[in-house]
């Protein structure tokens, strides 16, 4: 995923991924990752978002006013190990 804008800040959208019809958002203190699609919210929505995504500023707005809760699904990222334990071969 590509985080979003300049990294910071303390809430909304961190994180983007994006294809075809749908991009997928990943939030500032929440392991869900939302996905929208042109089935839902729409393509107008999604292309909107992705416009804003590669803009770097405007996507939390627009999700949390044109789109909130009008996702198609949502799914946690696989827990990964901290560095420190796959240099030691921890699983």
């Amino acid at each position: 995923m590509q985080v979003y804008g300049r990294g910071g800040g303390s809430d909304g959208v961190s994180h983007y991924e994006m294809g075809p019809g749908f991009i997928r958002l990943r939030f500032r203190h929440d392991a869900r990752v939302f996905v929208y699609t042109a089935k839902r919210p729409g393509l107008a929505k999604v292309l909107m978002m992705q416009h804003l995504a590669l803009e770097g500023e405007g996507l939390t707005s627009f999700v949390h006013r044109h789109c909130a809760g009008d996702y198609d699904c949502w799914f946690n990222l696989p827990r990964m190990a901290s560095h420190a334990q796959r240099v030691a071969g921890w699983r």
